[in-house]
């Protein structure tokens, strides 16, 4: 490998190591890889409409594969974290239909 490739290969990886070293970042990798729609089916009934959205996903597997060979336990602790949020969130907006059907009676 040539010094320039080992280079890029490793300031990839230390970029990663420090987006994944924080709460933000991980936040933001993770919304990032969501909305490659890692985490869906791709297929709508329309080719284009389907490879366009397989080619996207793609790329979100390539983020969550990357992340999870360069950073094992920060991709855990995303994943994790990302678990919290969605409870956190669930909880929230029962709190809020509640508000709201109290208000409408």
């Amino acid at each position: 490998m040539s010094q320039v490739k080992e280079h890029d290969r490793i300031t990839r990886v230390n970029d990663l190591r420090t987006v994944l070293s924080s709460r933000p970042g991980r936040r933001f990798y993770w919304r990032t890889m969501q909305d490659s729609g890692v985490f869906a089916s791709t297929f709508t009934g329309d080719a284009l409409t389907s490879a366009f959205k397989e080619g996207r996903r793609a790329q979100g597997l390539d983020l969550m594969q990357e992340a999870q060979k360069v950073a094992p336990m920060k991709y855990l602790l995303m994943l994790e974290e990302a678990a919290q949020d969605a409870r956190e969130a669930a909880l929230l907006l029962e709190a809020e239909n509640k508000a709201a059907l109290a208000a409408e009676e």
